[in-house]
């Protein structure tokens, strides 16, 4: 069986969320915030026009995003938690399920499969270098990209829409990240200002909204949860206690603005604990890895495999021997048919990126190559795949 078939297989059992324009999605949230914020030429569905509706006019919004707040978890808390009452229903995420790719879809209002922003780590062909796209460095060395002549239009194509917004654009980020390539990409350089700890995100966002003298439109970025379940898993004690706490601050947020804002809040995907055995981690001198022009891209989730030339029929042989049970290989053109990164053809320059092979996992699983030892915790917590847990995200409303 092809690897085509077997992901269609698995969306058709419902092992795996199928991404379709049909369902409501993250896409259509951020061009109903848009579109509400001024850019009327991003209402382009019945969708986008009913989250219009539902959302409402208003002199001032808050768009908060809990990264990899999955509507599974906001489910899970106590009845009258913040988060769960105002719950509305559950969006899919956009696919590849992970940050990288859903937030550049929220810059631009475009689909992955436009953007070209294919995951965490991407490989460009044209320069012969693999990357981290949000932090803006080469992968291995962490080398600044700008010191290698690559500019933030090299990684991040399609510009942000953010300049162009009637409500006055405001991001509100950690300090650490309040002035990165990436920031001042996806803002558009419209104003970006950094928080200290969550007390301090919450006080700014308060401020600017009360201060406000025209109409504004205010992003608020939370990292706190995905940080905590990357290390802790999800089912952490710990992970919760965040989590609860973000809910608290939350529910501060909006009793502080009650009566002059409408307060969206959703995240750009879930997250799932990777059990041990379906980890796999294999060092740089693994027979596997002579086939390859660089490690695998994209996520640990959805491995992006990127083979020699001539090679591909028997990298496709070694690696279904070895790991054919946990993971299927798609072509970038099989992806394209199954409409994975959105609902067009793949742009060029995603093409580019996504290399020879994909991988999909019917159950969560991790593939990565490491060429040195890696310093720091091991990671558990994932994201960028197609399990439920990943692709539903909520719609929470105030």
């Amino acid at each position: 069986m092809t690897g085509l078939e077997l992901v269609s297989q698995w969306f058709d059992s419902g092992q795996l969320v199928r991404p379709s324009v049909e369902a409501e999605d993250f896409l259509d949230l951020t061009r109903a915030l848009a579109c509400l914020s001024g850019i009327e030429d991003m209402c382009d569905g019945s969708k986008v026009e009913e989250l219009c509706r539902e959302i409402g006019p208003a002199d001032h919004y808050v768009f908060v995003l809990i990264d990899a707040l999955g509507a599974d978890l906001v489910e899970s808390l106590p009845q009258n938690a913040f988060l769960r009452v105002n719950m509305k229903r559950r969006l899919q995420s956009l696919f590849p399920s992970t940050t990288a790719s859903v937030l550049t879809s929220l810059a631009t209002g475009m689909w992955p499969c436009s953007h070209g922003v294919s995951g965490w780590f991407m490989y460009l062909e044209e320069a012969d270098i693999s990357v981290i796209s949000l932090l803006f460095v080469e992968r291995n060395t962490r080398r600044s990209l700008e010191e290698l002549g690559l500019s933030a239009q090299d990684l991040f194509p399609v510009p942000s829409f953010w300049p162009y917004l009637r409500h006055e654009p405001h991001t509100v980020l950690p300090a650490a990240i309040v002035d990165s390539v990436y920031s001042n990409y996806s803002s558009g350089e419209t104003q970006c200002l950094g928080y200290p700890d969550l007390s301090g995100a919450i006080e700014i966002t308060s401020k600017l909204v009360l201060k406000a003298s025209r109409p504004s439109l205010t992003y608020l970025y939370l990292p706190q949860f995905d940080e905590t379940a990357h290390v802790k898993g999800k089912e952490h004690e710990q992970t919760r206690q965040i989590l609860l706490t973000i809910n608290e601050h939350l529910d501060e947020l909006a009793k502080s603005l009650a009566g002059r804002v409408r307060i969206v809040i959703s995240a750009d995907h879930g997250v799932v604990t990777v059990p041990e055995e379906r980890r796999f981690v294999l060092s740089g001198d693994d027979p596997l890895n002579r086939y390859l022009r660089c490690q695998p891209t994209g996520e640990p989730t959805v491995p992006v495999f990127h083979v020699h030339g001539g090679h591909e029929e028997a990298f496709t042989e070694e690696f279904t021997e070895r790991f054919g049970n946990h993971f299927a290989l798609l072509l970038p053109e099989d992806a394209e048919r199954l409409r994975l990164f959105g609902p067009g053809d793949l742009s060029p320059i995603t093409k580019s990126r996504l290399g020879s092979f994909i991988g999909i996992s019917r159950k969560p699983s991790v593939f990565y190559i490491r060429t040195k030892q890696k310093k720091g915790p091991v990671i558990i917590g994932y994201h960028g795949g197609l399990s439920s847990e990943e692709m539903h995200v909520p719609l929470i409303l105030v």
